[in-house]
């Protein structure tokens, strides 16, 4: 069996802002996001408050009725936007599994549209990513698949793994938030990256390494 690094993106690999906002900003920038995309976003919350945070993340409502072509040319330039923020150090980190041979696989919640293009520019061999659900030329706003975050990204990585052959036993593993933890509790190689206070706690408890990039 094959071994695997899996990395988290956002705040892992790539720096400052996260993706999805980097993508959001060049959509009003450029006029694909407008008042009212905004405020149907928001009523959708307001129904569901309860999930706070966590359904800001799984909601892509301000993405329904438009142009699956449009949206993925902005999304390959908010792509190009955040290789300029990537971490010398995790470049390096990439660069090394690519050298012992493993699979390398981006695990990330933000959208398929923008991970997919970061991932080929780096040259890795996989993408998992929010998935757009599409139809007829045009985004729904709804996802296609699993989010990946928490449980989740255990389950799509055991899924990969059964895919490709991989051993999750010999393979690695980096994250920044406590979301990650299924993740990389799942390798035998876990890494906390720039970990917030929650992860930096668990990686202490059961001696996990960390890093900064």
């Amino acid at each position: 069996m094959s071994e695997a690094a899996f990395f988290d993106l956002d705040h892992t690999l790539v720096l400052g802002r996260s993706t999805e906002r980097r993508f959001i900003l060049r959509l009003i920038r450029e006029g694909e996001l407008n008042a009212s995309d905004l405020l149907r976003y928001l009523a959708h919350f307001a129904r569901e408050p309860r999930l706070a945070g966590g359904f800001f993340r799984r909601n892509k409502a301000y993405l329904s009725g438009k142009s699956t072509l449009r949206l993925r040319q902005v999304a390959e330039a908010a792509a190009a936007e955040a290789l300029g923020c990537l971490s010398p150090r995790g470049l390096a980190c990439l660069e090394g599994h690519r050298r012992a041979g493993r699979l390398r696989v981006l695990v990330t919640g933000t959208l398929d549209i923008i991970a997919q293009p970061l991932g080929e520019r780096l040259g890795l061999e996989a993408v998992i990513a929010t998935p757009l659900a599409t139809l007829d030329g045009h985004f729904t706003g709804e996802l296609a698949g699993l989010y990946p975050r928490g449980e989740n990204k255990r389950a799509l990585i055991a899924r990969l793994a059964e895919e490709r052959g991989i051993d999750l036993a010999r393979s690695w593993a980096y994250g920044d938030d406590a979301s990650d933890v299924p993740m990389l509790g799942a390798v035998g190689h876990p890494v906390a990256v720039n970990p917030c206070r929650a992860l930096k706690r668990v990686a202490l408890e059961r001696g996990w390494p960390i890093e900064a990039f």
